[in-house]
């Protein structure tokens, strides 16, 4: 992942656990989907690992659903890193946070013993779209081979728009749900300003999207079966494969 990223900023890491994350459009929805598909796949969730973890939300959820798993977080800022570990201070003994930069296969020492080690279920909440697309590609077949009989691979991801029409829907829906956001929780700026910080935002220049479509057929051309969109709005999308 590129050293300059702008993760590693205090104020930008800052500015997405205090509302940045809350204020995607169905936010809530995509994590609810998540946890439905851990909760009905068929395998206990006793180990995973969340990849690109930001603060631990990802983490702290999958706990309190499968109670006896054990989580990896990984994640490449130092800031991100701080804020996981607040996050996470009443699940100490059912946690690694862990330094791992994705964009290079070095990231499972990080995690594993061994070459054979193996997880239950991997997780990635819009990280992934911030590598290369020949890294995506290649971190995928490495879930793939770092996942056991049954494991399943769940990626919360910002995609690309199939249409520069697409892509304005995106960006008005963000807007619009950055706006309802700011005026529930008594914030004055207007839309235009809104809209301004939003179209300037300093992440936007980290983002390398592909289309939700490519990255399934990707899945599939791994070995993943079950490959399915189980949700998508816009540019957002909750996809997932698991090896049978």
């Amino acid at each position: 992942m590129n050293t300059q990223s702008s993760w590693k900023e205090t104020e930008v890491v800052k500015r997405y656990v205090e509302g940045g994350r809350a204020s995607f459009p169905y936010s809530i929805d995509h994590i609810v989907v998540m946890l439905r598909l851990l909760k009905y796949n068929e395998k206990d969730i006793k180990s995973f690992i969340d990849l690109g973890t930001g603060d631990g939300l990802l983490g702290q959820l999958i706990l309190e659903q499968h109670k006896d798993a054990f989580g990896y977080l990984i994640d490449f800022s130092d800031a991100m890193l701080q804020e996981a570990k607040i996050r996470m201070a009443d699940y100490k003994s059912s946690v690694e946070i862990i330094y791992g930069d994705i964009s290079s296969p070095e990231w499972q020492r990080s995690v594993f013993k061994n070459d054979s080690a193996k997880v239950d279920a991997i997780v990635s909440g819009y990280c992934i779209h911030h590598l290369s697309h020949e890294r995506k590609f290649e971190l995928y077949s490495e879930i793939y081979d770092r996942l056991s009989d049954n494991g399943i691979f769940i990626n919360l991801e910002h995609v690309s728009s199939s249409s520069d029409w697409g892509e304005i829907l995106n960006d008005e829906a963000f807007i619009d749900s950055m706006e309802a956001f700011a005026e529930k929780n008594g914030d004055k700026r207007d839309r235009e300003e809104i809209s301004r910080e939003y179209h300037l935002r300093p992440d936007k220049k980290d983002n390398i999207l592909m289309t939700v479509e490519k990255q399934t057929e990707w899945l599939r051309q791994i070995g993943f079966k079950r490959v399915d969109i189980y949700f998508k709005s816009y540019e957002l999308a909750v996809f997932s494969g698991t090896k049978l």
